[in-house]
């Protein structure tokens, strides 16, 4: 077998991956009441059950809603998490980066500084992370397998929580969860929206013409536009002072006027990227996206 130091040298390649799990069960039996009738409720959860994932602590769970929204927004999401919501409580430091490579694959990268104990000693190890492509149709499909489980799971006993605990789960639980409910669905923005790059005073994105607070990394399905974004921001740099008002605030700044043009340049590229790659998304993005000169001052000719 390739000792672990001799797989950290090898260049990363996506492992096709499947999502596995097993549902499990926790009986809650309540004191008789008045009525003279006593009831039943039950906790459940999602353990991980897939090929490349070595047996983690008995704590650890799926979170549902990490997955279903991994499915419909790129981003960072603890999808292996503590049963308690608290992802360090079971020894995880670090969410999984989640990316729309193409429209027919979900990809997770997980790594290894993380995660590596956690991973099978078969699976090869490379420089960074681990990267798991899962088919998009077949991911889908487990997600609304694990949903019917959920509803089957509700009509024989109601369910009390779904782990990972917390409040918020367990309200769009109650909410959602009846005994024909659809899947739900979590669209990355709310059509219709219109989405427009710019170096604007204090900001740098702006949704319907607010600036959007959402974070951009949500905004960014592969890695490629991650690092067009990051080469955009790296004309600009943020100065922090007082308000007119006399309140805390801070705005950005070219570095140097003489990168201005580069600057829009590399603008422009990113919103032709993103425009490519959300066009190629299932379901289809409904946003509109621009871009749009820089007019912030610069620290420098």
């Amino acid at each position: 077998m390739t000792s672990i130091s001799e797989k950290s040298n090898l260049t990363a390649q996506p492992k096709p991956a499947r999502l596995g799990w097993k549902l499990e069960r926790e009986q809650l039996i309540y004191p008789t009441g008045d009525d003279g009738v006593q009831r039943e409720e039950q906790i459940i959860r999602f353990k991980p059950d897939m090929s490349w994932l070595e047996p983690g602590d008995s704590e650890w769970v799926l979170d549902f809603y990490g997955l279903l929204r991994s499915a419909q927004t790129p981003d960072d999401y603890f999808l292996l998490t503590c049963s308690c919501g608290y992802s360090d409580h079971a020894d995880i430091d670090e969410s999984v980066q989640v990316t729309h490579p193409s429209a027919n694959v979900i990809a997770w990268h997980l790594t290894w500084q993380s995660y590596d104990s956690f991973v099978s000693a078969d699976v090869v190890r490379s420089e960074d992370a681990l990267v798991l492509h899962f088919d998009r149709a077949q991911y889908e499909l487990d997600l609304k397998a694990m949903w019917r489980e959920l509803q089957c799971a509700h009509i024989d006993k109601p369910i009390h929580e779904l782990q990972p605990g917390c409040y918020e789960t367990l309200a769009l639980l109650q909410a959602e969860i009846s005994y024909a409910g659809p899947l739900p669905a979590v669209p990355l923005l709310a059509p219709p929206g219109e989405l427009v790059f710019a170096m604007e005073g204090m900001g740098y994105c702006w949704l319907n013409g607010q600036i959007y607070d959402g974070g951009s990394h949500s905004l960014l399905p592969t890695r490629a536009t991650h690092e067009a974004f990051r080469k955009w921001m790296s004309y600009v740099s943020r100065v922090h002072g007082l308000s007119p008002e006399g309140s805390d605030a801070s705005w950005l700044v070219l570095k140097s006027e003489a990168g201005r043009a580069a600057c829009d340049a590399t603008g422009e590229c990113l919103v032709v990227m993103l425009r490519e790659t959300w066009a190629q998304s299932r379901p289809a993005v409904q946003v509109q996206v621009f871009f749009r000169p820089c007019s912030i001052a610069a620290a420098q000719p």
